[in-house]
């Protein structure tokens, strides 16, 4: 963070990474402190850093060579940078905590209060919602459903295709939404409803 700045500062960060366009400003101070001060470890003060300049934040990851793990977080964390977090509701939230990860989600939440100070109240309402929501144990992948790709072919008399996979999809968004369980009965009941769908969408 004060490394950062002073790279930033002196020159070496615009040589090191030419692409990107710095300026000294007091939000992206403020920011790289906030990040400090919540404890959030390298990748998400990356992901500050990649905000600069979002479209090159694949080029930075290159050019500092870090790992994939760390790409992916920084990527993803500025993609989701823009997610409107005042239309977030029940499906969105758990589409959001797929994108991000369980495990990282109460971390991205602190990133999102640190780069957008304006947003804290918000985060603050939306950690207590999505608490609320995970205690109801909703999968967050379709491989945590309680039916598979073979299931799916067997009860809708199907041939191995992508059309399995947007169906498994479905099932996934029905149970984020609320409208179904994630118990096996209920799943095969709603699959002849779920496939009339996926096939109305394409």
């Amino acid at each position: 963070d004060w490394g950062v700045k002073t790279l930033r500062e002196t020159g070496i960060l615009k040589t090191i990474l030419p692409d990107l366009v710095w300026e000294t400003t007091a939000a992206f101070d403020n920011q790289m402190a906030a990040l400090t001060r919540v404890k959030l470890n390298w990748d998400y003060r990356l992901a500050a850093v990649c905000l600069v300049n979002p479209s090159h934040a694949h080029e930075v990851c290159r050019a500092l060579k870090v790992s994939n793990t760390t790409r992916k977080t920084v990527t993803d964390l500025v993609l989701l940078r823009d997610a409107d977090l005042n239309l977030v509701h029940r499906q969105t939230i758990f589409q959001l905590m797929s994108q991000v990860g369980a495990a990282r989600w109460a971390d991205f939440l602190a990133f999102r209060a640190a780069v957008e100070p304006s947003e804290a109240a918000l985060v603050e309402r939306l950690t207590t919602q999505a608490k609320n929501l995970m205690a109801e144990e909703v999968p967050l992948k379709t491989t945590a459903l309680a039916i598979d790709g073979k299931t799916v072919m067997d009860m809708l008399d199907l041939k191995p295709s992508a059309l399995i996979g947007l169906i498994l999809n479905g099932a996934l968004a029905e149970i984020w939404c609320g409208r179904l369980t994630n118990e096996r009965s209920d799943l095969i009941a709603a699959l002849p409803t779920i496939l009339a769908a996926v096939q109305g969408e394409s």
